[in-house]
């Protein structure tokens, strides 16, 4: 059977998938955070035994594969609605509480096929990129600063310029109903480095790379699924989620050379990942440089374009995980 973890509303990368499970009418189980700690079911955590038991039952040898995705992003929300969540300091101590508990499940459940092990989801920006590089890909020079006079001095040595964007997977958040806001990619400029204070938060800054054209790569247990995402308009934004929907966008599928699948593949089964969307950039000199990876980024939106189908390609790995643990 197929655990998936994921979060109980629509999730674009996760629900199109379970359609070819119930279709190919393949076991599957979905939980969600909220079920854990709502009791919407009666279950047990048997520490002593190392099994977890649902009504019952136990379930731990009926699992053989879990696809655990976006299962975490519900925690501050889920931790709000539990009663007196919305007191701050309890909330933090639910969600520690409620963190502690999934650790202890991923150990139960260590031995499982995971696609994405649980503690490969909130990868490092920085340390991908030193683990990249350390396995052949080409990255951009980038360091993280506190004081205008440091980026007035990397900016003067890097000839194509400077952008800064976040140090952590960005998420969007709501302060009024209607409106979102999330931090986009920016573009350093002499205005805009006046602009700041003589000391900052730390910020990352990297160097700009000129781009012919954007790529995504989704990767999947050695394989790798590109596309290029080409834009015809001469004012691009810096951050390509802002041109996505754009008319001048479009999105064809691509090849990446041998050197750079090879490269891919040792990166992400280096760090542990057997799963994730990457970003690259072909620069203007035609290298191939690597931004970065998310463990569970989306990929349905490039995959619709190119007709890769990878909803079904990760549907058909699963099923295939499945009846390998049960050869």
């Amino acid at each position: 059977m197929i655990l998936v973890l994921s979060q109980q509303k629509f999730e674009p990368g996760t629900d199109p998938v379970l359609n070819w499970l119930l279709y190919n009418r393949i076991p599957f189980v979905k939980v969600t955070l909220q079920d854990l700690v709502d009791q919407r079911v009666s279950y047990t955590v048997d520490v002593d035994n190392q099994d977890v038991f649902i009504n019952g039952r136990s379930v731990r040898n009926d699992v053989e594969v879990i696809w655990h995705r976006r299962f975490i992003i519900d925690l501050h929300r889920v931790s709000r609605q539990i009663e007196g969540g919305s007191h701050p300091q309890l909330r933090s101590e639910l969600e520690l509480e409620i963190r502690e508990l999934l650790h202890c499940l991923s150990a139960i459940f260590r031995d499982k096929t995971w696609l994405t092990p649980f503690d490969r989801i909130g990868v490092s920006k920085l340390t991908m990129l030193q683990q990249a590089r350390a396995h052949g890909l080409a990255v951009p020079r980038s360091k993280v600063l506190t004081a205008r006079a440091d980026v007035a001095h990397f900016l003067a040595d890097t000839p194509t310029g400077l952008i800064s964007k976040p140090l952590s997977d960005g998420r969007s958040y709501y302060l009024h109903e209607g409106d979102t806001y999330v931090v986009f990619t920016n573009l350093i400029t002499a205005g805009s480095l006046n602009e700041l204070p003589e000391r900052f938060f730390p910020s990352l800054f990297q160097e700009r790379v000129p781009a012919r054209y954007e790529l995504r790569v989704f990767y999947l247990d050695g394989n790798c699924y590109t596309t290029a995402i080409l834009n015809s308009t001469a004012d691009k934004n810096v951050d390509r989620k802002l041109d996505s929907t754009a008319s001048s966008t479009h999105y064809v599928p691509y090849r990446l050379p041998d050197s750079v699948n090879w490269a891919v593949d040792a990166f992400m089964r280096a760090s542990g990942l057997n799963t994730g969307s990457l970003d690259f950039i072909r620069s203007d000199t035609g290298a191939y440089v690597f931004l970065e990876v998310n463990p569970v980024g989306q990929y349905m939106a490039e995959s619709e374009k190119t007709n890769y189908k990878l909803d079904r390609v990760i549907a058909t790995w699963l099923q295939n995980q499945t009846a390998h643990a049960c050869s």
